[in-house]
């Protein structure tokens, strides 16, 4: 039985060790491992990663292109595909080296082949670290539609390194910093405060308190039957705009539409009476200090589809995470359509950002 409140299969730092111990017995034990990457991990972070790992540098190498469009069932089938193909057994090993498409399909993959071998997520981007790659959800989308099929199994280790971001453009750290302000929001006010005022992007104990508030809130509801839903704030929003812009052939990056989803289900939350316009306020123009928001005018009608399949909604109603306060998340609000028109129409009024 899987203990979701044991937090020690999450190393960083000086635990290391455990590891490299780890991956120096898989092949003592002549286990089979695969490096799971794509076209951006396979030349930034896989050097890198053998040269922490040397145990890594014989493992078979599996790359798949990079972004979201390719977080499908049929990537999935083809690298499962590849492990027959290398003889790849129940005592495999693979570890899904890049960001949060490479944790969320790796983690799905590994965790159906020869129904379930062990996995290692190294996340490589500020978003896996403290999102993706943390609770253990796994999954693909179908058809534009976001993590619609999945599983929600916890991977042997998580390594969090640092080291990863030296290589990552600011951007995308920004995209991070997105999930963590949500993390806040939900859960913690200091936390909050704390990233208002700090703003650093790459500070270990910053990454690992955001680490530890999403730990904290799987560990009471690992399988999202209450409280977990706290940790969808900003994503109804988020993934319809996602799979919106996935059907358009266009891009908006997980951040981006998580930024967008904050400050939208911020207003939800006032007009719904939980938190005031002071805190809508202060919410909105900490958002828009990082992310700039060039395409404001969304078409709600095109959005509703996706906002119907999002795993909240109940008998056919809309419901959302909100804000009680800032700190404080409350699940399972019932919102209206027209509401949420509303606030599309007041947030294509918002000045845009600075910033990304």
């Amino acid at each position: 039985m899987i203990d979701f409140a044991d937090s020690s299969y999450i190393l960083s730092g000086i635990r290391k060790q455990e590891l490299i111990d780890f991956l120096h017995d898989c092949n003592n034990q002549k286990r089979n491992i695969f490096v799971l990457c794509d076209t951006n991990t396979i030349e930034y972070c896989l050097p890198l990663f053998q040269t922490l790992f040397p145990q890594t540098k014989s493992a078979s190498v599996y790359c798949i292109q990079s972004g979201e469009a390719y977080k499908t069932i049929e990537t999935a089938t083809a690298f499962w595909k590849f492990l027959l193909q290398q003889q790849a057994d129940k005592h495999t090993v693979i570890v899904n080296l890049g960001g949060g498409v490479i944790t969320d399909l790796g983690g799905f993959a590994a965790s159906l082949f020869k129904r379930g071998v062990d996995f290692i997520h190294v996340p490589t981007t500020l978003l896996a670290m403290v999102d993706a790659a943390i609770g253990g959800k796994n999954g693909v989308n179908i058809d534009g539609f976001k993590n619609q099929s999945g599983s929600i199994v916890i991977p042997r280790y998580v390594y969090i390194d640092t080291e990863f971001l030296k290589s990552l453009p600011h951007v995308e750290k920004v995209n991070g910093y997105a999930e963590m302000i949500k993390h806040a929001l939900v859960a913690d006010k200091l936390f909050y405060k704390s990233l208002s005022e700090q703003r650093n992007f790459e500070a270990l104990q910053i990454i690992e308190k955001a680490i530890a508030i999403k730990q904290s809130i799987v560990a009471s509801d690992p399988y999202e039957i209450n409280e977990r839903k706290l940790l969808n704030f900003g994503h109804t929003i988020a993934h319809a705009l996602e799979s919106m812009y996935h059907l358009q052939r266009q891009n908006i990056s997980h951040g981006k539409a998580v930024a967008v989803g904050i400050i939208v289900e911020s207003y939800l939350s006032c007009k719904m009476g939980f938190i005031s316009e002071a805190a809508l306020n202060e919410i909105t123009g900490f958002v828009q200090s990082l992310f700039k928001f060039d395409d404001k005018d969304f078409n709600v009608e095109k959005l509703l589809p996706f906002m119907m399949a999002d795993k909240k909604n109940k008998q056919g109603q809309l419901r959302f995470t909100l804000l009680e306060s800032i700190g404080k998340g409350v699940v399972d609000i019932p919102v209206p359509i027209a509401m949420i028109e509303d606030a599309f129409h007041w947030f294509s009024k918002q000045n845009p950002g600075y910033g990304i």
